[in-house]
């Protein structure tokens, strides 16, 4: 005897290993490394309702970061991470930098970046980075303007690493 089978394959969209990607309930799961640096979540985001609003409360220029925390990947697989998030400023023209670092053992592995010239409406910057050391290492996702004036430096939303 003979028997046919038709076997149907879908592929799942690669999951979003950011907790909080979009602010929508809070802010938890992004900090800022300095004192200065404030974020809060406010309405207005690039999907959802909500975004966050990093600001300079500091008197003079400051890294103005928001970076996860804990971190989205705590133990890395082998292969690449595609990391994206969507910014925008209320005024055009700062540079806004996407970084990803690979950590293992508290050094650095390796790294990869990308650069978004800020306008007053949403774009996405993206990077990909392939892991150097799998198993053993961390992944840290953080989006920065270097030496940002005091006041509002951007709005973020839909952060989002996978495993492609």
């Amino acid at each position: 005897s003979q028997a046919t089978a038709q076997v149907a394959v879908t592929t799942a969209a690669p999951t979003n290993l950011v907790a909080n990607p979009g602010f929508e309930t809070n802010t938890t799961g992004w900090r800022t490394p300095a004192a200065s640096i404030t974020l809060e979540r406010v309405a207005g985001g690039h999907s959802g309702d909500w975004a966050g609003k990093v600001t300079n409360t500091g008197a003079a220029g400051a890294n103005c970061e928001i970076t996860d925390a804990p971190n989205s990947v705590t133990q890395t697989t082998a292969g690449t991470y595609a990391s994206s998030i969507w910014a925008r400023a209320d005024s055009a023209g700062a540079i806004l930098k996407l970084r990803v670092r690979e950590y293992s053992g508290g050094a650095l592995a390796g790294s990869a970046s990308a650069s978004l010239t800020l306008s007053t409406s949403w774009q996405e910057v993206k990077a990909n980075y392939t892991v150097k050391q799998p198993g053993s290492s961390f992944l840290d996702f953080e989006a920065f303007i270097a030496s940002a004036p005091t006041g509002v430096c951007f709005y973020a939303d839909d952060a989002s690493i996978v495993h492609t």
